[in-house]
């Protein structure tokens, strides 16, 4: 049996909770009425003043995302940085170390956001076709298939390479 706080198919967070819902990792805070939805849709906010640009879930986005059926996450995202988001997915199985050692992956294409200040919604694929193993993946067989059937930590980057820990910033986004 799987964890009842696992991935599911068709699972939301749209955090109007008032929380972060289980995110973490760059700076990140529940804003209300700043959603897709305009007035009572509320926002996660990130910010990183330097370090950085990710977001992580070890909680709610964990699991068998294969046998959940998951192959994409849709995410609105809306931001007006000097430059346009590169979105990836990055996961783990089992424990992340410094520098992104582990079990880890991240996406090969990265996909752009436009930094018009307008809501866009992106899909961001979890193929194991479609990532690649960190560089400083530990495993001595990387095999994202079956990180994907055990994933332990979750994240959202911006990076224009491809990269788990995601790029330093300073960049803020919703």
């Amino acid at each position: 049996a799987g964890r009842a706080d696992a991935i599911t198919f068709g699972m939301v967070d749209d955090f109007h909770a008032g929380t972060t819902a289980g995110w973490g990792g760059a700076p990140t805070a529940n804003v209300p009425n700043a959603g897709p939805a305009g007035a009572g849709d509320n926002a996660l906010s990130i910010t990183a003043t330097g370090g950085r640009v990710a977001i992580v879930n070890t909680a709610q986005w964990i699991g068998n995302y294969d046998a959940a059926g998951v192959t994409k996450i849709l995410v609105d995202v809306r931001h007006q940085n000097a430059f346009n988001l590169q979105l990836r997915v990055g996961m783990a199985s089992g424990v992340v170390g410094p520098g992104g050692a582990g079990d880890t992956y991240v996406s090969t294409v990265a996909v752009p956001v436009a930094n018009d200040g307008h809501w866009h919604r992106v899909a961001l694929s979890l193929s194991a076709a479609d990532l690649i193993p960190h560089t400083a993946n530990s495993n001595p067989s990387p095999n994202a298939a079956a990180a994907l059937a055990n994933v332990s930590h979750f994240r959202i980057l911006h990076n224009p390479v491809a990269n788990f820990l995601g790029a330093n910033g300073p960049a803020t986004f919703y």
